[in-house]
């Protein structure tokens, strides 16, 4: 094995470990955002209306431009959220 070769594993693999990291940050992040959403509009209405915030992490593998998003699920919910002014 060739000293070349043997950097380019070294690399691919800091690569994969720093895809997995950010993937993980992101999805951590995500869902504690997604979880204080949710304890907001339970403590303002019902404990099941914490249900309609959902959240997602793109993409779907490891990578280190992984971004997340929390949301209101469909149009009522939005709605709703909008009128609770959260």
């Amino acid at each position: 094995m060739s000293a070349g070769s043997e950097f380019r594993d070294w690399a691919n693999d800091l690569q994969r470990e720093a895809k997995r990291a950010v993937k993980t940050a992101i999805g951590t992040a995500t869902e504690g955002a997604k979880l204080d959403l949710r304890a907001a509009i339970t403590t303002a209405s019902t404990a099941r209306a914490g249900n309609m915030i959902g959240s997602e992490v793109f993409p779907r593998g490891d990578s280190i431009n992984a971004a997340g998003e929390v949301y209101a699920r469909g149009d009522l919910a939005a709605a709703i959220l909008e009128a609770m002014q959260i």
